[in-house]
């Protein structure tokens, strides 16, 4: 009775190794590649995170923008200003604006609201009156919009590109930049604002005035 040998493959010790090598390189590689991603992927968000109250803000100022309306101003007992007449306070953003929701007519008020931008104690504020006549027993309503704000700077621009300045002898307060607009026959006045941030930083927002034509 012969026997018969049987040998059975297998790896061998080197090839297990070279295996585990290989292996072990992918695994590095792929936890790079997994950590570099949500690296980023953090930085994206703490980058949103820091702008979205500017983006928010810019909304919100192009909205009062596009609904300003040259209605004639008041002073505090209600009486008629000329809109010449009316004192601008430079680095200010003042308009009254129309389609003020007012949902079921609950309130007993029209659709206009006046409104004023302004830099205070490091913020950018958007004040505005309960009702559009600035009533003595009503005082103005302030709203945080931004923080780290130092300053805010306001300029007209017309469409030769010709700016006026709030130290230009002939400009006027932006809540008249619809009412001009319409004198330019139709054409389009913008309304730019530049903000100068805590950070050291400025962005300038350009915000254009639709006339009443």
């Amino acid at each position: 009775m012969s026997a018969h040998a049987t040998s059975e493959s297998g790896f061998t010790l080197v090839e297990v190794l070279v295996s585990l090598f290989i292996f072990s390189l992918i695994s590095v590689a792929g936890f790079i590649a997994l950590s570099a991603t949500l690296d980023a992927r953090e930085r994206s968000e703490a980058r949103l995170s820091e702008i979205a109250p500017l983006v928010a803000m810019r909304r919100l100022m192009a909205d009062d923008v596009a609904a300003i309306t040259p209605r004639p101003n008041r002073d505090g007992l209600g009486g008629m200003l000329r809109t010449q007449s009316v004192t601008y306070t430079p680095g200010t953003l003042p308009l009254t604006r129309r389609a003020r929701p007012n949902p079921g007519g609950d309130a007993a008020r029209g659709d206009l609201q006046r409104v004023e931008w302004r830099v205070e104690n490091g913020q950018l504020i958007r004040a505005f009156l309960p009702h559009e006549n600035p009533a003595l027993v009503e005082p103005p309503r302030d709203r945080v919009v931004l923080d780290g704000v130092d300053a805010m700077r306001v300029e007209l621009v017309f469409p030769s590109a010709r700016r006026l300045t709030a130290t230009d002898p002939n400009f006027f307060a932006p809540h008249r930049a619809a009412e001009i607009a319409q004198q330019q026959g139709g054409q389009s006045v913008a309304i730019d604002v530049e903000l100068s941030h805590a950070d050291g930083t400025t962005t300038r927002h350009l915000f254009r005035v639709p006339s009443l034509g």
